[in-house]
């Protein structure tokens, strides 16, 4: 596995507090050892990890918990991710070297529980970005919402430029059975279709949709259409088996044919049909699982080509895989 550095060493990681650093560290270790066990061999459609796969560190220190990541529509391999719980509400965008070239703030936007965003069309087909404030660790929160901005123009010669972003829309949303965790945010890159799926470790995701059309800061409830099943490979530690069955990210590609969900340790893509729905498409079997890089790994997001997925892990410096795809099916 070729490993490339730039910015930051691993001797500038700014420390966390020791719980936080304890979970890390378990989820971080429990998942390198997931990753070095030959486990492909008995899932069948389930893909080797790719020994090509590339690691970039992030610069910037003031990204610490990358837990979204979208692909930019409007300049070229620009990359969007934002922090977990706790932060700012600002976007930042990195080059495929891990170069930060701008932290954009979102103007009227509250950062309660980010976990996901995806790049979608905006009024009149414009790029836009969604993010999901949608992180409910007790399964008591009330006010979730995706807010919705258009794409900022961002120079890639940039380095660190601070910007603030136009005007966020918010959708404000409730489930109709109850508060759930969810940390997935699709959206269709052309309809505009908007789903979420919920974090679980029972590996059983509810599949929510929104309705159209989208109605700024007017709460609306989501449509249950469907339930994902994840499972892992069976290792008799309570804690690792719950961890390989939660969705914790999600990705459209550019051309809207392939959609993906991961977990802290595998990632399954579903073929969409032509002319056709997300929800149709989680409805069917999908059609590949890979193996990913080992890490507290919650976002994932299609290279423009669709042949391969960037990932980010939680940590100081930022870790940024680039991992091909198979070319076979």
């Amino acid at each position: 596995m070729r490993v490339l550095r730039t910015g930051e060493s691993m001797a500038t990681h700014i420390p966390a507090s020791k719980t936080a650093r304890r979970g890390r560290l378990f989820v971080t270790g429990a998942l390198a050892a997931l990753a070095c066990a030959p486990l492909w061999a008995a899932q069948g459609t389930q893909r080797a990890p790719d020994l090509s796969a590339r690691m970039v560190l992030v610069s910037d220190p003031g990204l610490t918990e990358s837990s979204g990541l979208a692909v930019s529509r409007r300049n070229g391999r620009v990359l969007w991710t934002h922090n977990d719980s706790g932060s700012a509400p600002e976007l930042f965008a990195l080059d495929t070297r891990g170069r930060m070239l701008a932290r954009v703030r979102v103007a009227g936007a509250d950062a309660v529980d980010w976990e996901d965003m995806a790049a979608g069309p905006g009024p009149g087909g414009s790029p836009a970005l969604y993010i999901g404030d949608m992180g409910d660790n007790n399964g008591l929160r009330l006010d979730c919402a995706v807010y919705r901005i258009p794409e900022p123009a961002i120079d890639p010669t940039w380095r660190g430029m601070r910007k603030e972003s136009a005007p966020a829309e918010r959708f404000p949303y409730r489930y109709p059975d109850g508060c759930h965790d969810a940390e997935t945010l699709l959206v269709h890159p052309a309809s505009g279709e908007i789903l979420i799926v919920t974090k679980d470790g029972s590996g059983r995701s509810g599949v929510y949709r929104f309705p159209a059309p989208l109605t700024p800061d007017r709460a609306c409830t989501l449509e249950r259409v469907g339930e994902v099943r994840f499972r892992g490979v069976e290792t008799g530690i309570r804690r690792l088996d719950s961890l390989q069955r939660m969705a914790t990210g999600g990705s459209v590609s550019a051309d809207g044919r392939r959609m993906v969900i991961r977990t802290y340790a595998f990632a399954r893509e579903w073929r969409v049909p032509a002319g056709g729905t997300l929800t149709q498409a989680l409805a069917s079997p999908s059609f590949a699982r890979h193996l990913l890089p080992p890490g507290q790994g919650e976002a994932i997001a299609y290279r423009p080509d669709g042949k391969a997925v960037y990932c980010t892990c939680e940590g100081t410096p930022c870790p940024l895989w680039e991992v091909p795809l198979p070319t076979k099916e």
